[in-house]
């Protein structure tokens, strides 16, 4: 066993075993359990850290070791007796000594004197133990080579900044430190040092003012927290005035689609993104018509950007996030290596997607979010589709000249109104449960007989045409052949020419939204009846439907074609939507880094543009996907 006292005293040797050795034991656990058996480790800490004590005591006991933690009150180092001495006690009752401490200089007399290993976990100067974690996290990643890659650095030319140009450097790797001029800047001599390392193994260090133009191409955008624990809060306005440029920055844009008024973050979400090491940004009014104003996102904690310094402050974000695909033009202003997260069909958007791959960008699609328990928490598609529902069934009774519920009155009973519902997902179920709230006598019909339980739980009847089933992949429908389109149409005739209202919601995310309805079929409604097509927008489930209009037949049959539907309810879909973003984005965050692991199956599945070039699950370039 030998000390790890800085960072530079690793050799390529030393960093490829410590590899090597953390992933043997985590691939095969049981391997490890008596790695320090019979063995004492000490654990000083004069600079307190939660998430190190913990890591540190659960990882010596794994290893089958026996943890000690001593407090800086419980030792005289330094005060009553020297360090030397500390060193020489220590030594006597314990195997190795982690250290976590302010002064490099106190951990290198440590070393120097006693004769176990010691281990730094933090100075004010190094953090060669983040850097083992860092590094290895991205070797995970990338791989054991890491020629043709830039690996970027933004913020304070701290400990951290060190460590990073150091390791990176022995690892042969092209690093750069994105830092302010003057005292925020890396050591002088340590870059001196890194570039010296550099020089004899191929790799390269370089120092930026810029953080856009270094960020540039970059494969791992690198960042570390401002303030660390024990440092003067006096500190923290001058550091958040002079680092606020080097900030790796969620941007919230206003929506620019006529009608949509939601959101892609509301207030109550900044401080858990805070808290995850990010900052964030939001154009003005971008959460007005949501009933965020500009002060609440303020008092969360985020910067309001006037719209005026909105493209600049676009084009600086590290991560984008809105409810509707970006233009393409922004797309061209993004910077590289940037991220963005909305809704964006491959369907409905492919310019957007081009432009996004040209730029650079990755570019994640809500759409294609895995539709698996692990998933649910993200799945904008449903959180949305609960709103569509709803708001359906209240258009519907909007524009009916009926009464929904049955009522007793003097003047006579009021028979209830006979709604259908022809699609039993999210959408579908949630028409259901409001308009039997409203008291309609509520009837359905899917074509996945696995849904008639669910439809009766709602209090609706299940309509069971028996017919083929189409259930597909991810609980969508499968497409039907034309003669079983006829008949279903041919069977659901009567049933729809008794309805007072008809509300369609069968749609496959990707796909034209198929036909279920014709102008026969709804010409036999009686006048007054309403049909609302939530599908109006991908081509519609009833024929004749316009997305946006509302449409009176010769017959005297409404039909309302829903256009934005989660938008009129912008106040609870946004908050919805906003979760479903959070959720999404902190599965990419560690230690205030946003860097999208294709390892997870969510994050690989829902990805459409990396490195420049459209993908397919699985890392396929569209070029190459067969």
């Amino acid at each position: 066993m030998k000390d790890l006292l800085r960072t530079e005293h690793l050799s390529r040797a030393d960093i490829e075993l410590l590899f090597t050795t953390a992933s043997d034991f985590a691939t095969e656990p049981l391997r490890s359990l008596s790695a320090l058996s019979g063995k004492t480790v000490a654990i000083y800490m004069t600079k307190p850290s939660t998430r190190t004590r913990l890591a540190s005591e659960t990882a010596i006991a794994h290893l089958g070791g026996s943890p000690v933690f001593l407090r800086s009150e419980d030792l005289q180092i330094g005060r009553g007796e020297t360090i030397s001495d500390t060193a020489k006690i220590l030594s006597g009752f314990c195997s190795a000594l982690i250290i976590r401490t302010f002064a490099q200089s106190d951990v290198d007399e440590l070393g120097a004197n006693a004769t176990i290993p010691v281990i730094n976990a933090l100075t004010d100067d190094d953090h060669p133990t983040q850097a083992l974690a860092d590094w290895l996290t991205i070797r995970e990643k990338f791989g054991a080579d890491l020629s043709g890659r830039t690996f970027v650095y933004v913020g304070d030319g701290n400990n951290v900044t060190h460590s990073w140009l150091l390791m990176g450097a022995q690892l042969g790797a092209h690093v750069v430190a994105a830092t302010p001029p003057g005292e925020y800047a890396p050591d002088a001599a340590v870059v001196q040092r890194a570039q010296a390392i550099a020089a004899t193994t191929g790799g390269k260090v370089e120092l930026s003012n810029d953080p856009v133009a270094a960020s540039k191409g970059a494969s791992v955008i690198y960042t570390d927290v401002w303030m660390s624990m024990g440092d003067p809060e006096s500190e923290r306005i001058e550091k958040e005035k002079v680092l606020k440029p080097f900030a790796v920055t969620p941007e919230v844009p206003a929506e620019t689609r006529t009608g949509e008024k939601r959101v892609a973050l509301v207030p109550d979400i900044i401080s858990k993104l805070t808290r995850a090491g990010l900052t964030v940004s939001i154009e003005s009014g971008a959460g007005v018509n949501a009933g965020a104003p500009d002060s609440e996102y303020s008092q969360a904690g985020a910067s309001v950007i006037p719209a005026a310094q909105a493209k600049q402050s676009l084009a600086d974000a590290d991560v984008i996030l809105s409810v509707q695909p970006l233009s393409p033009a922004t797309y061209a202003g993004m910077k590289s290596g940037a991220i963005t997260i909305s809704f964006l069909s491959p369907v409905t958007a492919n310019e957007s997607i081009d432009a996004a791959a040209k730029a650079g960008v990755t570019a994640l699609s809500l759409e294609l979010v895995p539709r698996i328990s692990r998933a649910q928490s993200m799945d904008a598609l449903t959180s949305q589709a609960l709103c569509a529902g709803y708001r359906a069934a209240l258009v519907a009774a909007e524009l009916s000249p009926r009464f929904f519920p049955l009522l007793m009155t003097a003047a006579g009973t009021v028979t209830p109104a006979n709604v259908l519902v022809l699609g039993a997902g999210v959408a579908g179920l949630q028409a259901i449960a409001t308009a039997r709230r409203l008291g309609a006598v509520v009837s359905a019909y899917d074509v996945r007989p696995s849904s008639a339980d669910e439809v009766r739980s709602m209090g609706a009847t299940f309509l069971d045409l028996q017919l083929e089933v189409l259930e597909g992949a991810g609980g969508y429908a499968r497409e039907m052949t034309e003669e079983r389109a006829a008949k279903q149409q041919e069977l659901l005739t009567p049933y729809i020419s008794k309805s007072h209202v008809l509300i369609t919601t069968a749609a496959v995310p990707g796909r034209p939204a198929p036909r279920l309805v014709t102008k026969t079929m709804y010409s036999q409604m009686a006048e007054g009846s309403v049909i609302v097509d939530l599908a109006a927008e991908s081509g519609g489930n009833v024929e004749g439907s316009v997305a946006g209009e509302t449409i009176v037949t010769s017959g005297g049959v409404k039909i309302w074609g829903g256009k934005d539907v989660p938008s009129q309810l912008p106040f609870h879909a946004s908050s919805l939507y906003a979760r479903n973003v959070l959720n999404l984005l902190l599965l990419m965050v560690k230690d205030g880094k946003v860097t999208p692991d294709f390892a997870d199956e969510i994050i690989d599945t829902a990805t459409v543009t990396f490195g420049g070039q459209r993908r397919t699950p699985g890392g396929t370039s569209a070029k190459g996907a067969q």
